[in-house]
């Protein structure tokens, strides 16, 4: 009877800690970051909602949007646009701001251009982590 309750209460003992091991290195470990347990993914898009083909936001001098705003945790994994202007220097006349928490000020706060490394010019590039193609920016 004691060797087989000794041998419960080992098994037991054995199946807590591997289950804690695991939720430990599930928060140590920065690669298992973006994989939150009961999570849910969205795609944020500027699609055109009446079925047309305005998949834009048309934004005039000055002018200011929001593309997306989500509530809790998450991570963002892409970004992705397009920007069609006449504007020489539109790469240093849009500027991306990103916000997080509620803060009052930008955590992000950078010329479109600056942010996806091209500055000043609209240039076609290709680099794993960010580039130009298509006429569209991306960033991973």
């Amino acid at each position: 009877m004691t060797i087989r309750w000794f041998s419960g209460i080992f098994v037991l003992l054995f199946a807590v800690s591997v289950f804690a091991q695991s939720e430990i290195e599930n928060l140590l470990d920065p690669s298992r970051l973006p994989y939150l347990k009961n999570s849910r993914f969205y795609q944020i898009s500027s699609y055109d909602t009446t079925g047309g083909n305005n998949d834009r936001i048309n934004l005039l001098d000055g002018q200011k949007a929001t593309i997306a705003q989500m509530e809790g945790p998450g991570v963002i994994t892409r970004i992705w646009i397009t920007i069609d202007s006449r504007d020489p220097y539109f790469l240093r006349r849009i500027v991306l701001r990103m916000y997080w928490d509620d803060e009052k000020n930008p955590s992000v706060e950078v010329p479109v251009g600056d942010f996806f490394g091209t500055g000043f010019r609209y240039k076609h590039y290709l680099s794993q982590f960010l580039g130009m193609s298509s006429g569209g920016y991306y960033c991973y």
